[in-house]
């Protein structure tokens, strides 16, 4: 059978955005560390804050390579986050989730919300202590 996991953590629906799912519930800091940096068009690149990167992303490593992390991050254009969805994969492909108690940039509530809705086929849960990486599900 074949299942859809992906290591971006939203599942919108058609016409969500990654922006409507991330204010659904409390619990995000991840708006306070955004360093925005506006663009000609209106829009703007977001990055996190050099120094709240490591506690925001990567608490569980090293600070010498959270600090390799944060100065080679890639920005993302706030479109990206505010742009409704097109059709879901997991309309046809059923998904799985890998929910974080601990990641700060999605309330658990929301990872738990997007996981359970009644018309999404046969997902798997997984609870997980911090946001996986790219990778198959465990």
């Amino acid at each position: 059978m074949l299942h859809h996991a992906s290591p971006f953590p939203f599942a919108p629906d058609q016409g969500e955005s990654a922006l409507d799912l991330s204010n659904k519930f409390p619990g995000s800091t991840l708006g306070a560390t955004r360093a925005p940096v506006p663009l000609g068009d209106g829009t703007a690149d977001l990055s996190t804050r050099q120094d709240l990167f490591r506690q925001q992303f990567a608490a569980d490593v090293s600070e010498q390579q959270a600090s390799s992390m944060a100065v080679t991050q890639r920005p993302i254009r706030d479109a990206a986050l505010s742009t409704g969805s097109g059709k879901p994969a997991w309309s046809e492909i059923p998904p799985w989730f890998a929910l974080s108690g601990t990641d700060r940039n999605i309330p658990v509530k929301a990872q738990r919300w997007m996981a359970e809705p009644g018309d999404r086929p046969s997902a798997r849960i997984t609870e997980a202590t911090q946001q996986a990486g790219p990778g198959p599900p465990p």
